[in-house]
């Protein structure tokens, strides 16, 4: 009686015969095979979809660049002081910064 062999990333259940492991999984050298079903490595479904329609993507997403250039630019160039610890910064960059240690580091510290 074969054994069985389980996917690591779905858990999915095969034999362990030589024609299923090499129909199913794969092997990465002659006597190693696969962790992960051929379904699994494929990858994700939305790096799939990317994949199939990554003109369209690309096309959709620079009529909104173009359509809203000043927009863009002026979150850009536009400087505010970071309400935490004083650095000046972009907006569209304060939440970023105020997740990292150079922000807590500059912190004025608290009395209490």
């Amino acid at each position: 009686m074969a054994g069985e062999v389980k996917c690591s990333r779905c858990h999915k259940v095969f034999t362990d015969d030589a024609a299923t492991v090499g129909d199913v999984f794969g092997y990465k050298r002659p006597t190693v095979r696969y962790q992960q079903c051929k379904t699994c490595r494929e990858g994700d479904v939305t790096v799939q979809y990317y994949q199939a329609h990554r003109e369209r993507i690309r096309a959709v997403n620079n009529e909104y660049k173009d359509l809203h250039r000043e927009e863009i630019n002026q979150r850009r160039i536009e400087k505010i002081p970071c309400e935490l610890c004083g650095r000046i910064l972009s907006k569209c960059h304060m939440k970023r910064h105020q997740a990292t240690r150079l922000c807590e580091k500059r912190r004025p510290p608290t009395e209490g």
